[in-house]
């Protein structure tokens, strides 16, 4: 399947947010200006949350509309840092991208909630949640190249 199809088939999705939508670019962004940074950290925004990440690490995000064992760019940086020093965004820093693999799609474990409306014999009732979720795992932590 063409990178231009797999875009295309994501933004049909009614669900997804204006800002959220999936080109190209975003799919396959060239990595060349970048350079991956050694012992480092950072925290990346990912569906309104964020998480501190390091290179290895496994993250549960909400669920992700891109396909399991695809590359991922992640650009919404707020702050990265290392023993030696620390760059923070204001409120995001342009020139770091995070690159993570997606591991796996699933749904956590049952939530089960006990409602009960009223006094009476059978006035209660047992509902259950599972929150999907995409599991990633962090490749890289990139900056841009100084000129």
């Amino acid at each position: 399947m063409k990178p231009q199809d797999i875009a295309s088939v994501f933004n049909s999705m009614s669900n997804l947010r204006s800002e959220e939508l999936l080109t190209v670019e975003k799919l396959h962004r060239p990595v060349g200006e970048f350079v991956a940074l050694e012992d480092s950290f950072a925290v990346v925004l990912v569906g309104g949350h964020q998480y501190k990440v390091t290179k290895g690490d496994e993250l549960m995000v909400d669920r992700l509309l891109v396909p399991v064992l695809s590359d991922l760019l992640l650009d919404k940086v707020l702050m990265v840092g290392s023993q030696d020093q620390t760059a923070l965004g204001r409120p995001l820093l342009p020139q770091a991208k995070v690159r993570v693999e997606v591991q796996e799609h699933s749904r956590t474990e049952k939530i089960r909630v006990l409602r009960k409306k009223k006094r009476s014999r059978s006035s209660r009732r047992l509902l259950g949640h599972r929150q999907p979720y995409s599991l990633l795992k962090v490749i890289d932590i990139l900056i841009a190249k100084a000129e």
